[in-house]
């Protein structure tokens, strides 16, 4: 990994400089050839600059840590930091010369050579509005998690999408690069060979239809996905100039474009599909619309999953010194945050994003326990609620042998659960609550059992017997709030909230799956004290804030 040194550097602008020319003067021929030598350069992140025909930028919280460029007509040698290029914000370092839309444009390069800092580290060609953060761009990234793919915001401030994905899982280098602007379409390629011909070159994901502004800029970019430390890259063969001829697919194939999600075929009558939790599959398009309108709401969600991303999930279960920590805490943030990386996943389909919730989700269905000593109370609750959701959101992206693994799983601990609410009292199990009708465990775990029983139906034989359980469970409690005439329902407002922020969810689902309806009375009278409920953020005291 590239290494940063205090080595002076250029300051960071907001605003494109004047030494790159709006158009080239000598446009050079837009075939790419290899007269440059693939053999990468050695070069250093030491804070130095060499310019040449480019301008360069420390974009969003790259300028924390300003970075190096050393580059000539044709070879640019970057190093960048920043915490991202996704979101409504980017941080990284971009060389870049401006050029007009008045005429059809490419900018193509072989990438020689390249450091990563993370697995998410990116680096690549872009088309962009401005330098500013949250600016348009349309870029062809190169990462080591998800090899080639398209990126792209469509507007200022506009959240990031996923264009898809094509080639290797992992960067082959050298590898060639290259966008394309027809009109309002941009396109992405790549390829291998060693002189590429107009067959050679394969379209990555998706072609953005998006209006750039009158100016704007093409370069190379690098993001290390780390404030504090710099990737790197080695664009050789660089040529700037006009579109070359549209690429010819390869054996008259016509060329790939994303799929994020397998195509669908109508199920049975009678048959339950997924995703049934919230939503249906029906639904993904309308909901996405939503959130487009509510960016404050997308703007937390999409925090919380790029403060997770380099996480990795826990290869085994923790059991913590502190008591309490690890019966209300721990795994309660386990099981919340799994919601909002699924959540994260089925509205963007964004691989990044679904590859995280996915990678959660197999590495819990390995765990020997789901809660602090093997217990079975919220802990376990939290983890069955947040499985299950996950699973049912993911399905579609997971194996046939993904989803026997997390179904076994989910099962046996939603079993767990089952025997404790319907057994007496055992310290190894900590189920005290299972006849304590008003407390808030007693609700909480009942209506965690509802949730994984409604996810397994016509998957696992027990769920209806799990679901038959806690109906009788929670119609109990209920008949016993409605006989409370001030919904006063146990010890305060932040344990009310906590179990009605669990409760309100399962019934919601149950009337949608099954068609029964098992609301308790006073649920209206609960109205301002749900409005108080964050949605989403992480664990809070007494409840959960997901809803």
């Amino acid at each position: 990994t590239a290494t940063p040194t205090n080595a002076p550097s250029a300051a960071p602008s907001d605003t494109p400089s004047d030494t790159p020319t709006d158009a080239p003067t000598d446009t050079p021929s837009a075939t790419a050839t290899a007269t440059e030598t693939s053999t990468p350069v050695a070069f250093t992140c030491d804070g130095s600059q060499q310019l040449g025909p480019w301008s360069v930028a420390d974009i969003g919280d790259a300028a924390t840590l300003p970075g190096t460029t050393r580059a000539t007509d044709a070879t640019v040698f970057l190093c960048g930091a920043g915490s991202q290029l996704w979101g409504t914000v980017d941080g990284l370092r971009y060389v870049y010369r401006s050029t007009k839309n008045t005429s059809n444009f490419t900018i193509t390069a072989r990438l020689t050579d390249w450091e990563a800092a993370q697995r998410y580290s990116k680096v690549g060609l872009m088309f962009r509005s401005s330098t500013a953060a949250n600016a348009q761009h349309y870029s062809l990234v190169v990462t080591n998690g998800d090899g080639v793919r398209v990126q792209w915001r469509s507007g200022v401030g506009f959240g990031s999408v996923d264009g898809g994905g094509t080639g290797p899982g992992t960067p082959v280098l050298p590898t060639w690069l290259r966008l394309t602007r027809t009109g309002n379409e941009l396109r992405a390629y790549y390829s291998t060979a060693t002189t590429p011909i107009n067959g050679d070159w394969v379209q990555v994901g998706q072609t953005g239809t998006f209006v750039l502004p009158p100016t704007y800029l093409a370069g190379m970019f690098a993001s290390s996905r780390d404030v504090t430390t710099f990737a790197s890259g080695t664009f050789t063969n660089v040529v700037f100039g006009t579109v070359p001829p549209t690429p010819t697919p390869i054996s008259g194939t016509p060329l790939p474009t994303a799929t994020p999600t397998p195509t669908r075929t109508p199920l049975p009558d009678g048959v339950l599909g997924h995703p049934r939790l919230f939503f249906n599959y029906e639904d993904l398009p309308a909901l996405r619309t939503r959130l487009d309108e509510n960016s404050s709401l997308w703007q937390s969600i999409r925090t919380m999953v790029d403060n997770q991303i380099d996480i990795a999930p826990l290869a085994v279960p923790p059991q913590s010194d502190n008591a309490a920590q690890g019966m209300y805490t721990d795994y309660r943030v386990y099981g919340d945050t799994m919601v909002v990386l699924a959540f994260a996943c089925v509205m963007t389909e964004n691989t990044e994003d679904c590859n995280l919730a996915k990678e959660y989700l197999l590495t819990y269905s390995t765990w020997d326990m789901w809660e602090y000593k093997g217990y079975r109370d919220l802990g376990l609750s939290h983890m069955l609620i947040g499985n299950a959701i996950t699973y049912d959101w993911l399905y579609d992206r997971l194996t046939p042998a993904e989803r026997e693994q997390v179904r076994t799983t989910l099962g046996e601990r939603a079993q767990q659960q089952y025997e404790a609410s319907t057994q007496q009292r055992r310290d190894a199990w900590n189920n005290w609550w299972h006849s304590s009708y008003m407390q808030n465990h007693y609700i909480i775990n009942n209506s965690a059992l509802g949730f994984a029983a409604l996810t397994l139906l016509q998957e696992d034989a027990r769920a209806e017997t799990w679901l038959a359980h806690t109906r009788t469970q929670i119609a109990r409690s209920n008949d016993l709030h409605n006989r409370i005439s001030d919904s006063t329902w146990h010890e305060s407002t932040p344990y009310q909230d906590y179990f009605v922020s669990v409760l309100l969810p399962f019934t919601i689902n149950l009337e949608k799956i099954t068609g029964e309806v098992l609301y308790p009375r006073p649920l209206p009278e609960r109205a301002t004290a749900l409005a108080n409920l964050q949605s989403p953020t992480w664990h809070q005291s007494y409840h959960s804030g997901l809803w």
